[in-house]
């Protein structure tokens, strides 16, 4: 990201666009970090709960959310799941995104917790359809 003060470059205004598409939480952004550094690896929900200190089922929904886009899935005994994209610009950016949280962890939160803010809002005024 770019230091406090100086203007935007094009691959972080990129960068913030791929954030915001992509994690929608502090645990997506951590789990999809985890599992990105340790491509290859298999990992249970339990593994990442205890890895990055976070409750098997804030765990597993950060994994489920992420599936399709950046993990593969296997069942055995339990559901197992790793980095895996077949996306080389989605590699490259989280590439570049687990540079950035290792440059400026906070200000990577800061944009993920305003977009989370930002569609919560969004969502309180959504119209939703009556129940007959």
């Amino acid at each position: 990201m770019s230091t406090l003060g100086a203007m935007p470059t094009p691959e972080d205004v990129i960068l913030e666009m791929f954030i915001r598409a992509h994690v929608h939480s502090a645990e997506e952004l951590e789990v999809l970090l985890l599992l990105f550094r340790s491509a290859g690896r298999w990992w249970s929900a339990d593994a990442v709960g205890e890895a990055l200190h976070l409750d098997r089922g804030n765990a597993r929904g950060a994994l489920e959310a992420l599936c399709g886009a950046f993990l593969d899935v296997r069942l055995e005994t339990e559901v197992l799941f790793r980095f895996a994209t077949l996306n080389a610009e989605r590699e490259r950016l989280t590439a570049r995104l687990a540079e950035a949280y290792r440059q400026d962890r906070t200000a990577l939160l800061q944009i993920v917790a305003g977009h989370g803010a930002a569609r919560d809002f969004a969502d309180a005024f959504r119209l939703r359809k009556e129940e007959p």
